[in-house]
């Protein structure tokens, strides 16, 4: 019954990517995930590739680890389908660790891609040379031509400073709070002659249910709790609204908003024109938008002690969670954590090795599960911290099921989970809702018990 770690990837299927093109939301180890990113510029593309090491596969060699990738970006008439570019290239990366293997930041692979103006479907493949394994992203642009005099707006790109603290890019879709210099640029052509063009950007917040995931015996009976519908897409919250005018623009105007201290959420940012015709009549109104999504500093690593806290909900008691929530000081609350995991271990040593594991696996289940909440919060991402990854899966059109082999589990060790999409177009994304039953309470008291009793899963 076992597939082992070989289907690693099979559980983490691909989302709806939220209207952004060329971004996942979650990625697997052992599958060349990727976030893409594509810039259209002068006389071409630059295409940006950040991939995560730890979707790419690294062989030992010598003292480093080394992982090879095959790399092709192809660009289509998007009404033909005809080729119009294809260009490949191989790409070695070496790191000097297998924890720098594993880790969740990522390698950038840049490259200028020469094209043609007009409207191009690009779509970049990437193949790990070890496993033969390849993932595609695709992306929707349009290449300006200079010739074109008409009003129009370019691609919302998001940059933010880099370590070298110059500006650059931002690819991949989920970004942590507090990111440097994190703004977006919007570009637009031919508002030569025009008196004056008046620029609307407006920042909204969507709102979202964030509580963790509620345990598979509970019966959830009150509409709305624990339902991922209780998403409301139709009614985000207006953060700010500005407006600015650009009087004598030349052929190509950048425009720039600062995006600083927003706090973690999904947010939509949207940048409309009003371009004066010159001979009179109706302004051209122009218009482009994208999603963002904020998460917590560190992510997907929980680093804060509100974030080690707030995770440790799977296995604690009602009174526990509120004695933690009463703590009037970060001294406090390292105190009442430190305790509660003392409590559960003999000693420091074996409490600090169930802290690493539990983590660990928090940490894993962000990389996994991440849709519209950080993993660790999903239904999938709680069953994963409690008991890691299931010796089986089965994905059929409309659910997925997790199967553990667990003594005393009396025939009761399998998790089904229903695939949803919440959402319409470009706020769309793909979940998956745990099917609860009140016969899994004592299995998962036992699993929580093991946790308290130092032993873990």
């Amino acid at each position: 019954m076992a597939l082992a770690f070989l289907l690693w990837g099979c559980y983490a299927q691909p989302s709806l990517n939220l209207g952004q093109p060329g971004k996942s939301l979650s990625y697997s180890s052992g599958l060349p995930s990727f976030d893409m990113e594509a810039v259209p510029g002068a006389g071409g593309v630059e295409v940006f590739l950040s991939i995560p090491c730890l979707s790419l596969t690294f062989l030992k060699q010598g003292n480093e680890f080394q992982a090879q990738t095959q790399v092709s970006v192809c660009l289509y008439d998007p009404g033909t389908s005809a080729l119009i570019v294809d260009v490949a290239w191989a790409e070695s990366t070496v790191v000097s660790s297998y924890e720098e293997s594993r880790s969740a930041d990522p390698i950038v692979i840049t490259r200028i891609v020469h094209v043609s103006p007009g409207e191009h479907l690009l779509v970049a493949t990437l193949e790990d040379r070890a496993t033969g394994r390849s993932e595609s992203r695709s992306q929707l642009l349009n290449v300006h031509d200079p010739s074109d005099t008409r009003p129009s707006i370019g691609r919302v790109v998001l940059q933010s400073r880099n370590a070298k603290g110059a500006l650059a890019p931002v690819v991949p879709f989920h970004i942590p709070a507090g990111t440097p210099g994190l703004r977006v640029l919007t570009c637009f052509y031919g508002l030569i002659g025009a008196r004056r063009a008046v620029i609307t950007t407006m920042l909204e917040r969507f709102r979202i249910e964030q509580q963790p995931a509620v345990a598979p015996n509970a019966m959830v009976f009150t509409p709305g709790i624990g339902d991922p519908r209780r998403i409301l897409f139709d009614t985000p919250d207006t953060v700010w609204v500005r407006k600015q005018t650009l009087n004598h623009a030349s052929p190509d105007t950048g425009v720039v908003q600062q995006l600083d201290s927003l706090r973690p959420g999904l947010y939509k940012i949207i940048i409309e024109a009003a371009v004066p015709m010159e001979k009179g009549g109706a302004d051209t109104v122009l218009a482009a938008s994208r999603v963002i999504s904020i998460k917590p500093a560190g992510f997907p690593k929980p680093v804060t002690l509100t974030q080690l806290m707030e995770a440790m909900v799977y296995i604690l008691k009602p009174l526990e969670i509120r004695h933690l929530a009463s703590a009037k000081s970060p001294d406090r609350e390292r105190v009442l954590f430190d305790s509660l995991w003392l409590s559960f271990c003999p000693n420091a040593t074996e409490a600090s090795g169930l802290i690493r594991r539990y983590y660990s696996r928090v940490e894993e289940a962000n990389r996994q599960f991440t849709d519209l909440k950080e993993g660790w919060k999903t239904d999938r991402g709680m069953v994963f911290v409690l008991l890691g990854p299931p010796s089986e899966i089965s994905n059929n059109l409309d659910r997925q099921v997790w199967y553990y082999d667990l003594p005393g589990s009396q025939g009761i060790g399998s998790f089904i989970f229903r695939r949803m999409v919440i959402g319409e177009g470009e706020t769309s994304v793909m979940t998956f809702v745990l099917y609860r039953d009140a016969q899994y309470e004592q299995l998962w008291l036992a699993i929580v018990a093991r946790w308290r009793r130092c032993e873990g899963w």
